[in-house]
């Protein structure tokens, strides 16, 4: 048997914007909830974004630990809430991580062993 097929109809149009009415959402969410790919939801969310229909609440962290995720709420055009990452933040984790770096690569050399570390934003690197 092969993957079961959402059709795209009034009913599920109805459930996506009935989710984000109620609650901010991620497209991977709203893929989840609908049924629907999370490539046609960002089509939809898409659409919506241009008439001015949904706004952007916040950013969600992805698995590398980045805020790159959109998170969107039904409602007029409004303010966001997201504040973006300003360049000295992110030249203070990047000075961060590569002190890191160099720090396992000193222990490295100690110890003989290539190990992993923490960075201060909890991504986990390797020497």
């Amino acid at each position: 048997m092969g993957k079961i097929k959402t059709r795209i109809n009034a009913f599920v149009q109805a459930m996506l914007i009935r989710s984000l009415v109620n609650d901010p959402h991620t497209a991977i969410e709203l893929s989840f909830e609908t049924g629907l790919s999370p490539n046609v939801v960002r089509g939809y969310l898409r659409a919506l974004k241009r008439f001015k229909l949904i706004y952007l609440v916040d950013k969600a962290t992805d698995g590398r630990g980045q805020r790159s995720i959109p998170i969107w709420k039904f409602g007029p055009d409004m303010k966001s809430t997201y504040v973006k990452t300003t360049s000295a933040d992110r030249s203070r984790t990047y000075r961060a991580r590569k002190r890191t770096r160099l720090e396992n690569k000193a222990l490295a050399q100690i110890r003989g062993t290539g190990t992993l570390a923490t960075c201060p934003n909890g991504v986990r690197i390797r020497d």
